[in-house]
């Protein structure tokens, strides 16, 4: 089962981060949700802690993991808030009738399906991760992440969670 951390009270709210992401990601919004929400803040496979447990995931496998979280926990309706590949997965559970969600909040994510340049440029990503690993990929791209203007503190969290 996913890492997760469970606070607060309210409707249930589950956060689901990104590619390179874990639940720390919503350190700086997470306290303030908890104060109306019940919310949920997984960890992806291969993200902070939780565990790879096959050799590829689909975002259809995300999303089985995600709920299986919420079944654990007894939840029977969610609010979902996915940020980047968090929002593909939320579409997922959409798309299929997965899981029932009350509302969907898609952050730095489309419901458009990616061209052939974005295709082109996720498989680019994974061949330089396979062969110069996560940490420079890391190095190379967080950066890109962000705009100009951001403090150079938000640029190492977010590096060092990823």
């Amino acid at each position: 089962m996913l890492h997760y951390v469970r606070r607060g009270s309210g409707e249930p709210l589950v956060l689901v981060h990104g590619f390179l992401g874990s639940k720390d990601i919503f350190a700086g919004v997470a306290e303030r949700l908890e104060q109306q929400y019940d919310v949920i803040s997984v960890e992806l496979p291969g993200h902070g802690d939780s565990a790879v447990e096959k050799e590829a995931y689909s975002v259809y496998d995300y999303a089985d993991a995600v709920i299986d979280v919420l079944k654990h926990e007894g939840i029977e309706e969610v609010n979902w808030l996915g940020h980047s590949l968090g929002g593909y997965i939320t579409l997922a559970v959409l798309e299929t009738k997965r899981f029932p969600i009350k509302r969907a909040i898609l952050a730095y994510s489309s419901a458009s399906p990616d061209d052939e340049e974005a295709k082109k440029k996720r498989n680019e990503q994974a061949q330089n991760i396979e062969a110069n690993g996560v940490d420079t990929f890391v190095d190379q791209v967080i950066e890109n992440f962000f705009a100009k203007s951001a403090a150079q503190e938000a640029i190492d969290v977010a590096r060092n969670i990823a």
